[in-house]
Order: C-alpha cells, then sequence, then structure tokens
C-alpha cells in the first residue's frame, strides 16, 4: 500500500518594526515580509547536489503560479539514504498555490493527500520567464513528541498554460534530535517528480486541514522506515 507524503511548512512569525504616533496613541505596524534568498533555507552544498536531479531557478521576477495542479504519478527522482526504491509511486498529490505578491516574491501554498490537507502562507519564490522555485523550511516534532526536527522543501517547474511542465520536488532533513533514530539522517534528502512530466490544471476539493505553523508533523514517506 502506498503511503502518503505530506510536505511540511513553516509559518513564520511576523515581526513588528515600526511605529505611527498619533498624539498619545502608538500605533505599531508588522514589517513586510520578503522572500528569503534560497541559501538562507537550503545550504549552497546541498543545493548543489540537489540540481543534479532537479533545476532551482534564480531570479526575482518569478511568473505566475498560482492555480491547482494535479500530480499524478507522484513518482520518487532520487534518494540519498537508500530508504526507498526510485521510481516509487506514492499516493496523488494536489497542491495549490495562491495570493502571490510580485513585489515581496512570496506565496501561499497548499497540499493535499488523501485525506489531509497542509498549508503556509509564506513561502518564497524565485525564477524569472516561465519558470520558478518555491522553498521554505519547517520546523517541528514527530508524534513522539520527543523527536524535533528542521526540514526544507523546494518545488521547481515551468508554468504553462495547461499546468506545471516538469514539476520536481525536494525534502531535506537539516537539523534533528532523533533519540529512537525514526528520521533520515541530518543533510539527507528526497526528490519528487510529477511522472508523466505534467502537473495538470485541476480544482481543489474540501478534506480536513492543518494549518502547519512552527510545528510541523512527521510522516512516513520522510521517515527511516521503508
Amino acid at each position: 500500500m502506498n503511503k502518503l507524503r505530506s510536505l511540511l511548512f513553516i509559518c513564520l512569525t511576523v515581526s513588528l518594526s515600526s511605529c505611527l504616533t498619533d498624539d498619545n496613541e502608538t500605533l505599531v505596524l508588522p514589517k513586510v515580509m520578503y522572500a528569503k534568498p534560497i541559501e538562507e533555507v537550503v545550504p549552497l552544498a546541498i543545493q548543489q547536489q540537489l540540481k543534479v536531479y532537479m533545476p532551482i531557478y534564480a531570479g526575482t521576477t518569478p511568473p505566475d503560479i498560482e492555480g491547482t495542479y494535479l500530480i499524478n504519478p507522484d513518482a520518487l527522482v532520487y534518494t540519498s539514504d537508500g530508504q526507498y526504491y526510485v521510481g516509487k509511486v506514492f499516493t496523488d498529490e494536489t497542491i495549490m498555490f495562491s495570493g502571490q505578491n510580485s513585489v515581496t516574491n512570496m506565496i501561499a501554498y497548499k497540499t493535499k493527500q488523501g485525506a489531509v490537507s497542509e498549508s503556509s502562507d509564506d513561502v518564497s519564490v524565485s525564477g524569472s520567464d516561465d519558470n520558478f522555485t518555491a522553498y521554505f523550511n519547517t520546523v517541528g516534532e514527530y508524534d513522539d513528541k520527543v523527536t524535533t526536527f528542521k526540514t526544507a522543501t523546494i518545488i521547481s517547474g515551468t508554468i504553462s498554460p495547461s499546468g506545471i511542465r516538469n514539476l520536481t520536488s525536494a525534502f531535506v532533513m537539516l537539523e534533528k534530535n532523533d533519540p529512537n533514530k525514526i528520521l533520515m539522517a541530518v543533510n539527507d534528502y528526497r526528490i519528487f517528480k510529477d511522472g508523466n512530466g505534467l502537473a495538470s490544471n485541476t480544482t481543489w476539493t474540501s478534506v480536513k486541514s492543518a494549518l502547519i505553523n512552527s510545528q510541523g508533523v512527521f510522516n512516513m514517506k520522510t521517515s527511516n522506515s521503508k
């Protein structure tokens, strides 16, 4: 039986940076959040390894990628730890990008596999022409409440009228406290793609949803279990 793969997300804490004073009242305005340089999300050395199997597009003028897309089949391209075989197909995944800001290069992202939906409002996006890369960090804990982790997710593709061509995503373990050896090793990564070369346009259907903020949830696809 295929196991579900949930992408993990981080909702960054909004910091307060400026004030407006009107007589005796002070209004504190939230700092506008801009896209992070990808080096702050994924170390350069790991980026170089990922680029063997997937593109990572630079640039500050990414295309409009808002829409809902179906990844079918969701196939494994490469895993650095050998826990799954290359070509393994996982449950179909639906993803949605929305609220893209062309000034800050931030975007909201939602993903659904099976009966579970997860989302984040704080994803950075880079690229130019029709090519883009979306990326973010997640910190959280495993369901044993002891194991903790920090990860990075990277999603690249080329937008087209029919959907996202050559959609590829990577999941990287950056840090962990893993006394029971549940998780993949630090700096290990797994790369997935839409197996037919096109994550086609689709519609979002309502399912049980979970907003992942600073606490992520790990599943079997990113653990040490086969």
